[in-house]
């Protein structure tokens, strides 16, 4: 496969994101990724990238670093990456992730956290085997209305 090069995402690349949001998803959410890869971009952006072989976009990463409230320190979060089905299997996510991570350590923050559903085991798994761990955090929720159960 051809190189991989990683760089910050533009403007001019969210057809390219909802391009390969509908391949994975099957679905146009458009005015989502308008309102989130713009919303990135205003904030300063400069954990979001790209991944392009061949001059075409393979894979976009969104990440950012924040505080968070409860006392969880200033930490960076990775909330979307995806990766066109055609460059699964190809370092395309792997590179994304490693870039994403190397930002975060450039602007001092020495943890990155990501939310990932416990029963989507093949997440799970590749987010484990990228060097992610679960966290001393977890999550509670509690069900509103006819769904509570």
């Amino acid at each position: 496969m051809a190189k991989i090069f990683i760089r910050d995402l533009t403007e001019s690349d969210i057809p390219g994101i909802l391009a390969i949001d509908r391949k994975i998803t099957g679905k146009n959410n458009s005015d989502y990724w308008q309102e989130k890869a713009i919303g990135y971009l205003r904030r300063g952006g400069s954990a979001c990238l790209v991944a392009e072989v061949n001059g075409q976009l393979a894979g976009f990463i969104l990440g950012e670093i924040r505080g968070w409230e409860f006392g969880v320190p200033l930490t960076g979060w990775l909330e979307i990456v995806g990766v066109d089905p055609s460059y699964h299997r190809k370092g395309v996510g792997r590179e994304l992730v490693e870039s994403l991570c190397q930002r975060f350590v450039e602007a001092g923050v020495d943890t990155v956290r990501i939310m990932v559903d416990w029963n989507a085991g093949d997440l799970v798994s590749y987010f484990m085997s990228s060097g992610f761990h679960r966290s001393e955090y977890i999550i509670l929720e509690r069900r509103l209305g006819r769904e509570r159960r």
